[in-house]
């Protein structure tokens, strides 16, 4: 299974054509997915100025994609800006 991060800017209706990740990443079934309201990390590649970081986002929504034999095949998860809160501040 694959799971892709796209990115909505604020007051955007649609989440930009770049993804935050230039390629999805491969998980199988143990894999816990991201819910609504949760926080991730993600390293950044688009745009390119900010390359190779890592920033924090909220999940907003998800889309499932299923193959004709009716599997789980890809997930789209939209994210936005996280909040500045004092919980995000963690040690790596």
């Amino acid at each position: 299974m694959r799971i892709e991060f796209q990115y909505l800017k604020n007051n955007a209706e649609k989440p930009d054509n770049i993804t935050i990740t230039d390629v999805p990443f491969k998980v199988d079934e143990k894999f816990e997915i991201p819910q609504r309201g949760d926080y991730v990390m993600l390293p950044i590649s688009s745009p390119k100025n900010l390359e190779g970081n890592r920033k924090h986002f909220e999940v907003i929504a998800k889309h499932f994609f299923y193959t004709e034999k009716e599997q789980l095949d890809h997930i789209i998860i939209i994210v936005k800006d996280a909040p500045e809160l004092p919980e995000m501040n963690f040690r790596e």
